[in-house]
């Protein structure tokens, strides 16, 4: 899956997801986690109001990512950060 990194930067791929983190704890509201035979999903929300949900296989296929109100950081070590742009 392509992602616009937005702001004018290039398009990045996103693959081999290893974790989902947030880029500062404070302005989490919520973070689940559901693993599921094949997958794992992330569902964030934020303290200032946006969420985020981010599916991705075993093998680190992205498979479903959905963000309103935050920003995403890809790390090379497969972690994709998220941040509220409200935060």
């Amino acid at each position: 899956m392509h992602m616009d990194a937005g702001l004018g930067a290039r398009e990045v791929e996103i693959e081999n997801v290893r974790a989902v983190g947030v880029a500062d704890l404070r302005e989490l509201a919520s973070h689940t986690v559901v693993r599921e035979p094949g997958c794992t999903t992330h569902q964030l929300e934020f303290v200032a109001g946006g969420m985020a949900e981010v599916r991705y296989g075993d093998a680190g296929a992205l498979l479903h990512l959905t963000a309103e109100g935050c920003g995403m950081t890809w790390a090379q070590d497969g972690t994709l950060l998220l941040r509220s742009w409200s935060g």
